[in-house]
């Protein structure tokens, strides 16, 4: 039985320290792209740093592997010239290996603050429903929090002080961070997030890869974050007793996705600093749900039978909404 393509970076990595030459084949050789900036394209590349490692010292040991669609992410314990930390993305192109990405950090000897390694914690992905508004949570997060520093928002995306912490020099917590961060910048250390370059995800878990600086250097962030139980999810105000119509059993069901709609998809929608809360037709079909300043999951559900006309001639479909809101 062929691996899945997750089974098959785990191998890959693997090959590493066992130098077993197997895994090498499901890289493809004609088109395999390299971004790690000591590593040549091709199979070449992937052998030439192989060959510079020194006899028996190679260790790699996956911890966490997540899939998101022809990416698949690794969170890896390497002894790779020296003990390490890694992340690894591939992108799978017709069943083979086309691309590579990774982020490596120097092992710390000791636990962080809390006591807490790099890799310790749950490793298998939970809520996998819930992929889309994980991604979408995370990704509000670094781009509210750690590139635009509202920091004014940083309490509405913890469960009060409850948060575990993996970073080596931080201890938990919203606490252990303003620690961490008043101490930085006592030692003119600076952090910044400039961009965020991608987001993946599967389930509850969320690696964010984003572009900035450190200390004054050019850095590559790779952030893998755990999402658990948003909070709680409530259902807003909506009307169930949609009106029937002859041979309607149900409505057709449509979602809205930044005011583009898609049929049978669950979405995020965030809409920030909009005052108020009601409903508006914008184009037709297209209708929008608005909340101030919160997260929610938005379905249209389109009413074909019962339609009517606005000034414009334009044909404005009644509906039908749920949302639930991640607060």
């Amino acid at each position: 039985m062929s691996l899945t393509a997750k089974q098959q970076v785990v191998a890959l990595l693997k090959s590493i320290e066992t130098g077993d030459t197997a895994p090498v084949a499901y890289i493809n050789p004609d088109k395999y792209i390299q971004h790690n900036l000591a590593v040549a394209d091709g199979l070449a590349g992937f052998g030439a740093v192989l060959q510079q490692l020194p006899e028996g010292s190679a260790k790699a040991n996956t911890v966490r592997v997540f899939q998101d669609g022809d990416y698949v992410f690794a969170h890896t314990d390497y002894n790779f010239f020296g003990p390490k930390i890694g992340f690894d993305i591939f992108r799978f192109e017709a069943g083979r290996i086309v691309e590579h990405w990774d982020n490596l950090q120097v092992k710390p000897d000791a636990l962080n603050p809390s006591g807490h390694s790099m890799i310790d914690g749950p490793t298998e992905a939970q809520d996998l429903d819930k992929t889309l508004v994980n991604k979408e949570v995370v990704r509000n997060f670094v781009d509210d929090i750690l590139v635009n520093g509202r920091m004014d928002k940083l309490a509405g995306y913890y469960d009060g002080d409850n948060y575990v912490q993996h970073n080596p020099q931080i201890a938990d917590g919203l606490t252990g961070l303003g620690a961490a961060l008043q101490e930085m910048a006592k030692q003119g250390i600076t952090m910044k997030y400039d961009r965020i370059h991608r987001v993946l995800g599967e389930g509850n878990f969320v690696l964010t890869c984003s572009e900035g600086t450190f200390a004054g250097q050019p850095s590559a962030f790779y952030d893998l974050f755990r999402v658990e139980k948003w909070q709680d999810c409530r259902a807003l105000g909506h009307d169930r007793n949609y009106p029937s119509a002859p041979g309607l059993e149900k409505p057709e069901r449509q979602v809205l996705i930044s005011a583009s709609l898609y049929e049978e998809q669950k979405c995020l929608l965030r809409f920030d600093d909009v005052a108020g809360f009601g409903k508006e037709n914008i184009r037709p079909p297209w209708s929008a749900l608005y909340y101030a300043s919160r997260t929610i999951i938005f379905t249209c559900f389109r009413l074909p039978a019962f339609t009517t006309q606005d000034s414009g001639n334009r044909t404005i479909y009644l509906t039908w909404y749920e949302a639930t809101e991640y607060l």
